[in-house]
Formats: structure tokens, sequence, C-alpha cells
């Protein structure tokens, strides 16, 4: 993901977070494919799950992390929608019924002044998604960036920021969820002339150009063409399925997860 940057925007005086006012910059919108195609098979759903973690902002290079409290969480799961605002320790959750039916789970995380997170995944999901903050970044994990700290992205990246432009994360993993090292990802349409699509290296700095790489396995695109955007991954020992997403310009970022078998 981005913490790489976020550690660079602090240290550069660019991520201070405003924390005495907080709303939803801009509308929620579903960042996936209606009907998810996935190698994976989600298997039955039990009646009632959970969604849960905290909303944070990324502090380090090595993914030391801090609360950001009162953050706005909406998921929708299926049909249901829920909106909730994390509490004073960056705490949030959803109890979720299910009728024992896996469903496609969207998220977007948002607070006035930051880049609204839009989170989706290519596979059903039909067990609790429970965020940990830890090294690695999991659905439930609930992370948020502002305007200086996306600046400190691009600036990092040698890219230069267009507020038309959207910027893509995408989180690569096995069926069981574990990061797939090895695997190369295309987009299409891809990114513009003056846009980057990178590999996380294994310090979280963007010097890997070449395939993702263990701990974190994401590829991150920066300056991608507004709307949908379809994800091709190949490598690391496993098969994938193309994947669409929506991405928003402005102040969104989008983090989707992609399954390989």
């Amino acid at each position: 993901m981005f913490w790489w940057y976020l550690a660079a925007a602090l240290l550069t005086g660019c991520g201070r977070f405003a924390f005495d006012e907080h709303a939803v910059d801009g509308a929620l919108a579903d960042t996936s494919d209606a009907s998810p195609v996935t190698v994976c098979s989600p298997g039955a759903a039990p009646s009632s799950l959970k969604i849960a973690g905290q909303t944070f902002q990324y502090t380090n290079f090595d993914n030391t992390s801090a609360v950001v409290d009162t953050v706005m969480v909406h998921e929708t799961f299926a049909t249901n929608s829920q909106t909730t605002v994390s509490d004073a320790n960056g705490n949030y959750i959803f109890g979720i019924t299910t009728g024992g039916n896996p469903g496609v789970l969207t998220m977007d995380i948002s607070r006035m002044n930051f880049f609204t997170t839009h989170i989706s995944t290519d596979t059903l999901i039909a067990a609790d998604q429970i965020g940990t903050r830890g090294m690695v970044w999991r659905i439930g994990d609930a992370p948020i960036w502002n305007s200086g700290a996306m600046d400190s992205v691009y600036a990092n990246a040698v890219v230069p920021y267009s507020a038309q432009l959207g910027t893509l994360n995408v989180a690569v993993r096995d069926c069981a969820g574990a990061p797939v090292a090895g695997v190369t990802v295309t987009l299409t349409p891809p990114v513009d002339a003056m846009g980057k699509l990178f590999y996380q290296a294994s310090d979280g700095t963007a010097a890997n150009m070449s395939a993702t790489a263990m701990p974190f396995t994401h590829a991150i695109a920066l300056r991608v063409p507004a709307g949908m955007v379809t994800i091709h991954a190949t490598g690391g020992g496993k098969t994938f399925a193309d994947h669409t997403v929506l991405v928003m310009a402005g102040m969104n970022t989008s983090i989707t997860v992609i399954h390989g078998q």
C-alpha cells in the first residue's frame, strides 16, 4: 500500500491531520464489479458475520500506524448497507445477517480533509473480516490519507499528481488471504503517459518495478484514468481472473484485493 510514502509525508511536514472537522468527502460509491469473477470459491457463509477494525494513518516505512478517530465507515454487503463512525480509539464494527449466502463487500472510509478510501475485492465474502493494523494490510483495516500525504506519494514516485486522474492500489493474495510474490499486474486502460505502475519493495518503498514482493505484495498505479479499470495479473505460481473496478478521480484512492489459486 502507501504506507511508505505517508512516512515521507510526515517526515517532510506534509502529513499533518486536522481532527476538528469530519465529514464525507464526496459520494460513497461501490468500487467493484457487481458480480466479481474469481478463481477462489468462498463456500457457504455463516448466518451472520462481522466486519471490524480500526481507522488509522500509516506513519513510517515499516507500517507503523496511528489511530485516526471519528472517521466515517460505510459498508455494503450484498443488499445490506450500513454506516458508522469510528470511536476515540479508531474502532468500528458491523454485524451483518447473511442468510447463509456469501456476498460482494465494498467499504468507503472518509473524513473531512482526507481522501476517501474505497475498498473492494474480487471474491465473495463468506467469513468475518477483521483488521489487524499489521505489517500486511487486510480487509477490515481502514487507512486514510490526506492531501499532503498523497502529494508526497506522487513526489516520491516522481509522478505529477492530477485531480482528473485516479490512484489504484492492488493487494495480491492467494485464496487463503496470504500475500503472493512474483505477480505482475497490468491495467486496461493503463496509467497515462506521465503515470507509473510499480510494486512495493521489501522495505515498503517504490523501488520495485518488477513484480510483487514480500511482505506487502501490492501493485500501485498512479495517474489511472477515471472510470472502469480492468486488472490483469499473472505469475507467482497462481491463476488469476481479471477483475474490474471503478477508479475515481479527485479526493479518492481505491484499494482492491485480487486472489490467485
